[in-house]
């Protein structure tokens, strides 16, 4: 229930998510943020570049994401 636009929020999505795809077997994550949030994730994987290493944060891709859901469901 953390704010989402908290340091340690971000931080906390980042390493899981890098986690999981550690798990995967897979060496990169982009990981798509709005562009409020963006700047701080990016502050974070550069204030930690061993730690975070494979993480590429990039901007947007809410919209698109909403778009290809949204169409599925109208397909269905």
């Amino acid at each position: 229930m953390a704010p989402p636009s908290y340091f340690s929020t971000i931080y906390s999505t980042i390493l899981r998510a890098k986690e999981c795809i550690n798990a995967l077997g897979h060496e990169y994550l982009p990981i798509f943020f709005d562009k409020g949030i963006l700047t701080k994730a990016l502050e974070i994987t550069w204030f930690k570049p061993r730690e975070l290493s494979g993480v590429i944060p990039c901007e947007g891709g809410e919209h698109l994401l909403m778009y290809v859901l949204e169409n599925e469901k109208l397909a269905r």
